[in-house]
């Protein structure tokens, strides 16, 4: 009897389902609910994700996605409720009241000398203003930095640009130097951030530095390029990061 009573309690975990992930935005919430589908005992679990969202009107959360794979997806919330879910395909885009995902590709790499399988997923995102800013490796050694340009009022999106691409030499791992190596941050119109650094290569990402994106041209912009009043005083987070840069230099 008792192996009975063991077998079947087995069943009853495997059919529960646990939290993954959670983030709170504002008001909003949203979450990733995982249930095992597969045997308990596989080499690769199988689970069933299912990602839901909770707005401040309520009074239930709605289902606005559903997977079953050995993988999980992750998901990016905003303040006004606009999720993106990303998993191994393109990714989706939930806007505020609608239940139907909008899917955006991202720009492909430019510097591909052959034919490679492509992850079109977005990697690390944050929300930054109006644009979804992204880092991405579309294929092993080359790394992607981008932005989408969001419009909340006619709940449509503009531009989809990468402004940086950096592919690793033979034996080399520029991609990875160049790579974030702190929190994005937005301060006006330009978003600041280090790169990570790799005092074992050569070239401009060898050194820990700040990088800046002006949001109005769509471009990298250099420390001399910036407006003045920035660097005259500049706020805290931005103080930080030029902090960090001048010691690593």
């Amino acid at each position: 009897m008792h192996p009975l009573i063991i077998v079947v309690a087995v069943a009853l975990a495997s059919a529960e389902k646990s939290r993954m992930s959670e983030c709170t935005a504002g008001l909003w919430k949203a979450w990733i609910d995982s249930t095992l589908v597969g045997k308990q005992r596989a080499r690769a679990l199988t689970h069933r994700m299912e990602v839901f969202r909770l707005g401040p009107s309520g009074p239930a959360p709605v289902k606005l996605y559903e997977e079953t794979s050995t993988g999980s997806p992750w998901i990016t919330l905003r303040e006004d409720g606009l999720l993106v879910v990303q998993s191994d395909a393109p990714p989706r885009f939930y806007v505020p009241g609608e239940v139907e995902a909008r899917t955006i590709i991202p720009p492909a790499p430019k510097k591909l000398e052959k034919a490679v399988t492509l992850h079109e997923c977005l990697g690390k995102a944050y929300f930054l203003g109006d644009v979804l800013f992204y880092e991405r490796t579309p294929y092993p050694g080359d790394l992607m930095i981008g932005f989408i340009e969001i419009d909340a009022a006619a709940k449509s999106f503009g531009r989809n640009i990468a402004v940086l691409e950096v592919r690793d030499s033979i034996g080399g791992s520029e991609s990875w130097a160049a790579s974030l190596g702190s929190e994005p941050i937005l301060v006006n119109d330009h978003i600041f951030w280090l790169n990570r650094g790799q005092s074992n290569i050569k070239g401009i990402w060898r050194k820990r530095q700040l990088w800046a994106l002006d949001l109005k041209s769509g471009k990298l912009v250099s420390r001399d390029q910036l407006p003045t009043a920035i660097l005259r005083n500049p706020p805290h987070p931005l103080a930080e990061l030029l902090r960090q840069s001048a010691g690593d230099k």
